[in-house]
């Protein structure tokens, strides 16, 4: 059901307000991880699902189609608009996941990227107002490599992204001193799954195979991370449920190899006996730390587990 700002609270009956129990807002609804937690989500007919979609050009093909997820359009920097649409419910998890600048060119436009980390603490501050029980907001595995920033001569674009996703937190984290509304940091590993078009160094691998050509990369002996959209959705809907000691969590498979042992397995898990250009590339210089992936304190919080193997990610994905 897709609704109007304007329209939304008249059409609510006041029967669905008392049979539903738990109820949830989403925002980058119609994302590639958004629609994703939404249809699971919605699995369940005594949740509510409250999607935010930017404007009527976003695809919400997939999540329409459910009874319990009510649809509305909403930009970004007009995030204050939800508080008067949803006084007065009770909300258990405010998920944050819309982020204008998260995939391509965009994520070296540091205006783009700052705007969004504003929008960010805006959605907080609704979420407090409203008496959210959880504000979750979507972080990334490359905030950890800003440690190392002085240490390089070149960056690349993730680097903005990465820093404005930091900025982000750490403004939360300041507002989270004084707001009831518990603040749940999210840093996302290597995500992948159907849907995907981020162009991530996956479907790059997959696209050169079966275009014919050789993938090339650098010599993958660093410590590396990948989780399939199943696993985390699960363990995002870990974290909504769990009494939750801290407010910054890793969410990734809990499985750590070298990069290039993850690269080799790709072709093999479809069946395809081909050569990869390892050792092609120059390094970036940029060193992942294999405690960067430990998972244990979401496994101590939350009932989470990892069910699907990276091997069983690529066929699911990318097997005719």
């Amino acid at each position: 059901m897709i609704l109007q700002l304007s329209r939304l609270m008249n059409l609510w009956e006041l029967k669905d307000r008392k049979t539903i129990m738990e109820k949830y807002i989403v925002t980058g609804a119609s994302g590639f991880i958004g629609k994703s937690l939404i249809k699971k989500l919605a699995e369940d007919k005594e949740k509510q699902i409250f999607a935010v979609v930017r404007n009527e050009q976003s695809d919400v093909s997939q999540i329409s189609k459910f009874e319990n997820v009510k649809i509305f359009y909403c930009a970004l920097d007009n995030i204050e608009e939800v508080e008067a649409m949803f006084k007065g419910e009770k909300i258990k998890a405010f998920i944050h996941l819309a982020w204008e600048g998260s995939t391509g060119a965009k994520r070296a436009d540091a205006d783009i990227q700052m705007k969004d980390a504003i929008c960010a603490v805006k959605a907080y501050e609704v979420a407090e107002k409203l008496g959210c029980e959880k504000f979750m907001c979507a972080g990334t595995i490359s905030e950890r490599v800003l440690d190392q920033l002085e240490e390089l001569e070149s960056v690349s674009q993730n680097m903005v992204y990465a820093l404005a996703k930091q900025t982000t937190y750490n403004l939360l984290n300041v507002k989270s001193k004084t707001f009831k509304t518990k603040l749940v940091w999210m840093q996302f590993s290597n995500v992948f799954g159907p849907g995907n078009t981020s162009g991530n160094l996956i479907s790059y691998t997959v696209k050169e195979i079966n275009e014919g050509r050789v993938p090339e990369f650098g010599s993958g002996m660093q410590p590396y991370n990948f989780i399939y959209i199943d696993d985390l959705i699960n363990a995002i809907l870990c974290l909504t449920d769990g009494k939750l000691r801290k407010q910054k969590y890793f969410l990734g498979s809990g499985e750590v190899r070298k990069l290039k042992d993850y690269l080799l397995a790709i072709p093999k898990a479809l069946g395809k006996d081909v050569a990869l250009g390892i050792g092609k590339r120059a390094d970036d210089g940029i060193y992942y730390k294999e405690d960067w992936f430990d998972i244990s304190d979401l496994k101590e919080d939350t009932d989470y587990e990892s069910k699907v193997s990276f091997e069983e990610g690529i066929v699911r994905n990318f097997a005719d």
